[in-house]
């Protein structure tokens, strides 16, 4: 079963995925300093839009990061594209009630629950192919540290009491991102075959190979 363990895969296959959560941080911040406060819907919509996108971009490029990357829910891939612009947009529009004290926070923690829904249904999305399975337990973990993070940089953008603030933001919502996408793909590279507890590695072994030998059947004929 050692080909199934996240050692096994490309090292920087998840270099993609660790450039679009530093850049779809940084973009996010930037974006949220600058407009969210002075252009109104429109500036909310936009930051929704690329918050939505920074997220569905992370987790996608972090799948593919995968060897064994077989099909995808499509229904599932849009279901998660809409939880995370739809949870980037209400979490946003709290950050904005400046009648709450910890309104950056719960509108940071928010997004980072949008983030995690969205990762969540990025698993029940992937069906590799051997009947492999996404587990969802890497994710479980890191859903307070991901919220944590997201909540901590909508609040230090919101007040900027830190001298390098932007800075520190940016880190903290990269580090959301890459919690999510990590989480992600290990919980993809770790699966289980046919089902969620595997009785012994030569059954699996065998099965696998039987499998190949069928294809190759099939391609011979």
């Amino acid at each position: 079963m050692q080909n199934f363990y996240f050692w096994s895969y490309f090292p920087a296959g998840m270099l993609p995925a660790i450039i679009a959560c530093i850049v779809g941080a940084a973009v996010v911040v930037r974006m949220h300093s600058e407009r969210v406060e002075t252009d109104g819907f429109r500036g909310l919509a936009a930051i929704a839009l690329v918050c939505g996108g920074s997220i569905n971009l992370s987790l996608w490029t972090a799948l593919l990061a995968l060897t064994h990357v077989g099909r995808l829910d499509i229904t599932l891939v849009w279901v998660a594209l809409l939880a995370a612009l739809v949870g980037s947009w209400y979490g946003l529009a709290v950050t904005r009630f400046k009648a709450v004290a910890l309104a950056p926070e719960v509108g940071g923690a928010a997004v980072g629950m949008s983030m995690s829904a969205a990762a969540y249904l990025a698993i029940l999305a992937h069906h590799g192919v051997y009947r492999v399975n996404c587990e969802a337990e890497p994710l479980v973990v890191g859903i307070p540290v991901i919220v944590v993070f997201a909540a901590l940089a909508f609040g230090q953008v919101k007040r900027r009491n830190l001298h390098h603030w932007r800075l520190s933001a940016t880190a903290l919502l990269a580090a959301a991102f890459l919690v999510m996408s990590w989480s992600v793909f290990l919980g993809c590279s770790a699966p289980a075959i046919g089902g969620n507890s595997l009785e012994s590695d030569a059954k699996n072994a065998a099965v696998l190979r039987a499998d190949g030998l069928a294809r190759d059947r099939a391609d011979l004929g």
